[in-house]
Parts: structure tokens; C-alpha cells; sequence
């Protein structure tokens, strides 16, 4: 059984096309998200699972802010063209390199300078193959 695409999000989406929807409220999720911004201006969004029986094995993090998502350990940046129905262009994503379970994950994201808006980003996470959930906004 596939758990999640072993090399992350094949698009920029806004919910896996995996054939089931997804869950339709957050109670079984067991994962925080917090959104911090450090001195230099740069924002860490902080994906966290409350046990190690609520880790999660995919992550699709996207933003249509102005700026960039830095590199990190277990992250790869998307390139969002809008074919196949996937967002365009003006959007950024991250997905997660590896289907292993994950406890935590950080992604920081640096506006382009001048930004006059907090960044706001839309997260799909993926338990399972059949198991996700989407339209996370933090």
C-alpha cells in the first residue's frame, strides 16, 4: 500500500487527488501549527504532532505571498505552473522528500522586502494515502 508519493506533492494543489476527500474536521489530525517571525523578518511555520501515534508522512505547504521559502532538511521546494489544474505561477509550495513518518516539521518562508502582509500559508497534510487533510490556513 502507498502511504504518500515517496518524493512529495507531485503538484500544487489544494487537496491530494487520491480519489477519497478529506477528512472533514480536524479532531483525529493530533498535529499544531504555529507561525512565529524571528528579528531578521523571516517567518517559521512549525508543524508539530502531538504524540508519536499522530505523526503524519505528507506535507503540502503553499502561499501566494511575495518571497521565498528557504532550504531546509526534508523539504523541496515546488514550481508551481498551473497545468493540470494546479495553482500557478504566483503561488510557492514545499512538500515533504521522503514518505517516513514525521513528528515535526519547520519551514521558513522570507518575504520579499517591502512585504507589507503577513504571509499566510494553505497546508495539506497526509496521514496516509487515504487519510489527509486540507484547507489548513495559518
Amino acid at each position: 500500500m502507498t502511504n504518500s508519493y515517496p518524493f512529495g506533492s507531485p503538484a500544487c494543489v489544494s487537496k491530494p487527488r487520491h480519489g477519497v476527500d478529506p477528512q472533514p474536521d480536524r479532531k483525529d489530525l493530533g498535529v499544531t501549527f504555529v507561525k512565529e517571525v524571528d528579528d531578521d523578518g523571516v517567518f517559521t511555520l512549525i508543524v508539530d504532532s502531538s504524540t508519536s501515534e499522530d505523526f503524519f508522512r505528507g506535507l503540502l505547504v503553499q502561499t501566494k505571498s511575495a518571497g521565498e521559502f528557504l532550504p531546509a532538511e526534508g523539504v523541496a521546494v515546488l514550481e508551481c505552473t498551473g497545468f493540470l489544474g494546479s495553482s500557478g505561477p504566483d503561488t510557492k509550495a514545499v512538500t515533504h522528500t521522503d514518505s517516513s513518518d514525521k513528528l515535526s516539521a519547520r519551514i521558513q518562508f522570507l518575504p520579499d522586502e517591502g512585504a507589507q502582509l503577513e504571509p499566510e500559508f494553505d497546508i495539506v497534510v497526509l496521514k496516509n494515502f487515504t487519510t489527509f487533510w486540507s484547507e489548513i490556513v495559518v
